[in-house]
Order: C-alpha cells, then structure tokens, then sequence
C-alpha cells in the first residue's frame, strides 16, 4: 500500500527508490522527501517542506527530522512559523 502510493506520487522518478541511497544527487533526495511528505499532507515551498502539525507536537517533528535524516543521509533544520502556524523543514546539508 505504502508503495502504490509512494509510486503514485513519484511517478516515473519510482526507479530512484531501487539505488542506494549513497547515490542519490541532492535533486534526487529532495523529490523523495517532497513525496513522502505530499502523501501524508505536507507541501513544499521552493526548498522548504511545510508540515501542519500542532506547535506542540514537537516529538512528532523529532521522529519526521531523524526518519529524514537517517532515510536520506542529510541533515534538516525544523522549526515553527508562528505566523503561518506550521512546521517547516529545510535540508541543511545534503552530506554528498
């Protein structure tokens, strides 16, 4: 299920999903972190990904910033926009 709609998502970039991820180009990366997110409500805004979480889910964010980091071997900066009321997420190093 999770597939079919990771593959709905990505399109033709699904192929990506079959390398390893030591050889994903920073491009690459982010299309897949822009998809998981869209699955699960999110957008994405130039490079940065908007969550609508609740300000104090902070340990939702946690677990979303280390599946992220350890999912695509970069390192995220998350933080709340109390302005807009969401969460967003900026890849701070692509570690490639």
């Amino acid at each position: 299920m999770f597939d079919e709609r990771l593959k709905e998502f990505l399109g033709k970039d699904f192929e990506l999903l079959k390398k390893p991820t030591i050889y994903y180009t920073k491009k690459e990366k982010f299309r897949i972190l822009q998809a998981i997110v869209l699955m699960f409500g999110g957008e994405s805004r130039g490079d940065l990904i908007i969550l609508s979480f609740d300000k104090d889910d902070t340990e939702r964010m946690d677990i979303v910033e280390s599946s992220i980091e350890s999912l695509l071997d970069v390192a995220v900066s998350t933080s709340y926009n109390k302005e807009e009321k969401h969460w967003e997420i900026i890849i701070t190093d692509f570690k490639k």
